[in-house]
């Protein structure tokens, strides 16, 4: 995870959703956490690319209904069948019947009413350019033709018609995938970037994977007024197979929360005010009095962390802090700055055994953990059964 190099975090005015199909699930679960943490509230201008563009639709019809659970509600029940169906006689794999029935669905009319500006990123085929469309002001059928264009993977689905010109995926582009410049230009100088690609960065350490090659971007160099946030996943979402085109019911179930964790792991590491570890560390206390709960514990909470593969490690000499320890299991906390949402644990042999994104996290596996009674019954920190 990326984080603004400033002590507290800044409410974004700008918001950048980034495209990346399937992995859009990852997207809408941060965004409900956003939401709800009050991160959002400054917004003056949201652009997205692809299935960026479909959340910030999401996003902003939750706004106008009031509806908090309405961008969970939507991808919880998308189907592969919905956006995978093969086509039949033209020049595409798939059928846009699903992404028609679903844009039909919403009411665009409050979209083109929206008091915040909206830019869906597109790619100009006819022209060989990127370009930026504001919805503001059209009407449903125009908008719905944009998002239709901004999803058109090349390969996938058709290309799209629009105002005499050929449209694809926005995605197409570095620039277009990233949907920092229409925010730019719309004067907001605090943008928050939502991508699905783990390999991100700001400073052009590494660049976005994409579908054309680029060298290496520094975008703080590119926008130097700019306050940049970057929002990622900790782990790949995998490729265009088992990530982008991967419609299934659990993985979507699986990137959302993913993504709520990551969100709030993003604004816990944000506030250095924050102080995660003190709770956890008193339920660890009462929880896990010895190394045989701790066995008990991993034996039967797996489901509760992040997919893991039991990994010999160094033991975190250098970059981790232990702040739990019994009979040899520890608990760590990532050291380094930017990195503080990391928890994992380690067993006597130094095998990593589990790892969290942040510290609630890490409290819920421990309080599920502890309504088994019928696995392992905790004593509070006198010796008498807990309720």
């Amino acid at each position: 995870m990326e984080t603004t190099t400033r002590t507290d975090i800044s409410k974004p005015t700008g918001l950048a959703l980034c495209g990346g199909g399937a992995k859009g699930a990852f997207q809408a679960g941060a965004l409900e956490v956003l939401a709800a943490r009050g991160m959002l509230t400054e917004l003056r201008a949201i652009a997205g690319c692809s299935v960026g563009a479909l959340n910030m639709v999401l996003y902003t019809l939750s706004l106008a209904g009031k509806d908090a659970e309405l961008i969970g509600r939507i991808w919880k029940e998308i189907r592969r069948e919905d956006l995978l169906k093969a086509e039949r006689g033209g020049t595409a794999i798939f059928s846009r019947e699903g992404m028609i029935r679903l844009l039909h669905m919403l009411p665009l009319e409050l979209v083109s009413a929206s008091p915040l500006q909206l830019y869906v990123s597109v790619w100009n085929v006819t022209e060989s350019r990127a370009e930026f469309h504001k919805l503001n002001g059209l009407s449903p059928d125009r908008i719905r033709t944009l998002l239709m264009a901004t999803s058109a993977l090349p390969g996938a689905y058709d290309a799209v018609q629009y105002q005499g010109y050929v449209y694809m995926d926005g995605g197409v582009s570095q620039q277009g995938n990233l949907c920092i410049q229409p925010l730019y230009d719309a004067e907001c100088r605090e943008i928050l970037v939502v991508s699905h690609d783990k390999e991100m960065y700001l400073d052009g350490v590494q660049n976005v994977k994409l579908m054309r090659g680029f060298g290496k971007t520094n975008l703080r160099t590119q926008y130097p007024d700019c306050d940049l946030m970057l929002l990622k996943p900790y782990q790949s979402l995998g490729g265009l197979f088992r990530g982008t085109l991967n419609f299934s019911a659990d993985t979507i179930l699986r990137r959302m929360e993913q993504g709520r964790l990551c969100a709030e792991g993003f604004l816990d590491d944000s506030d250095d005010a924050y102080d995660p570890n003190g709770r956890l560390i008193e339920e660890m206390e009462a929880i896990l009095p010895d190394g045989a709960a701790f066995a008990r514990w991993m034996d039967c909470s797996a489901e509760d962390f992040i997919p893991n593969f039991p990994t010999k490690t160094m033991e975190g000499k250098l970059w981790y802090n232990d702040i739990y320890e019994r009979d040899g299991w520890r608990v760590q906390h990532h050291r380094v700055k930017g990195l503080r949402g990391h928890y994992r644990i380690l067993d006597p042999d130094g095998v990593r055994r589990a790892w969290a994104m942040n510290a609630e996290q890490l409290i819920r596996a421990l309080l599920t953990f502890r309504a088994r009674a019928n696995v392992f019954r905790p004593v509070s920190r006198n010796g008498d059964p807990m309720e």
